[in-house]
């Protein structure tokens, strides 16, 4: 394995991962974002600091989540061109409901459910914007979710997210999964898994090709277990609705 700053690739990849915070890796293996002299300087200003503070990209109730506008920015500025690619070729098979914005979400909220929210309702939020495609109504009430037990966690003394970034893999490979209105507990089509693995791989560049594949041929096996555990609760009548509306 080649030395941090061993040439330009591995320089690109390091300036990524530092700006895809929402990673969840060792801290010494997680690089540090450049702060610039002029953000230092004004920092120290009273006034300017304070208002860098409320202006500031962070969001949730612990403190260390991306807004999605912020998630969804660097996103934007970092990917490779392949992932919008992916999100073309993922388009033209699926249809409108396919968009950045939609891909994004689930990345959003794959990265900060993973370990605080139950994997279910994550998928469902995914699952109902391909349908309504109501994204700001789906962002409003899963923070307000997340935000619940965020607060619970810190309540009980848990502080950090309880995930590891095979997780956040996992939940963001099924996410898409739901967005692309695939049936849990069935294959995802190999005409889609390479799509689906660039999305994941540019979002998490820390994740290995092994991680993220394991994550797709695995996808049937663990989101029918997630199935059947949500049947045996009170989301049965959901459940048997949700598959009225795919069959």
């Amino acid at each position: 394995m080649p030395s941090r700053g061993a040439g330009p690739v591995w320089a690109e990849r390091e300036k990524k991962i530092a700006k895809f915070v929402w990673q969840l890796i060792p801290e010494d293996e997680r690089p540090v974002e450049e702060e610039s002299g002029m953000s230092k300087a004004l920092a120290g200003f009273p006034i300017v600091g304070l208002l860098m503070q409320l202006a500031n990209a962070e969001g949730g109730l612990d403190g260390g989540s991306l807004r999605f506008s912020e998630f969804a920015r660097r996103i934007l500025d970092n990917v490779d061109e392949k992932f919008y690619n992916s999100v073309e070729a993922l388009r033209s098979t699926r249809g409108q409901e396919i968009t950045f914005s939609t891909i994004t979400y689930c990345l959003w909220t794959s990265a900060y459910g993973a370990g605080i929210m139950p994997r279910q309702e994550v998928m469902d939020t995914c699952r109902r914007l391909s349908i309504s495609r109501d994204l700001e109504y789906e962002m409003a009430m899963y923070e307000d979710a997340r935000d619940s037990l965020v607060r619970r966690n810190m309540q009980m003394g848990v502080q950090e997210q309880q995930a590891t970034l095979k997780d956040q893999v996992e939940l963001a490979v099924d996410c898409l999964a739901r967005l692309l209105q695939l049936k849990q507990g069935t294959d995802i089509p190999e005409g889609m898994q390479p799509h689906i693995a660039t999305i994941v791989q540019e979002c998490y560049p820390s994740a290995t090709a092994s991680m993220v594949d394991e994550a797709i041929q695995t996808a049937a096996i663990r989101t029918a277990r997630q199935r059947k555990a949500a049947s045996q609760s009170s989301e049965t009548i959901a459940a048997a609705a949700e598959d009225a509306l795919e069959s």
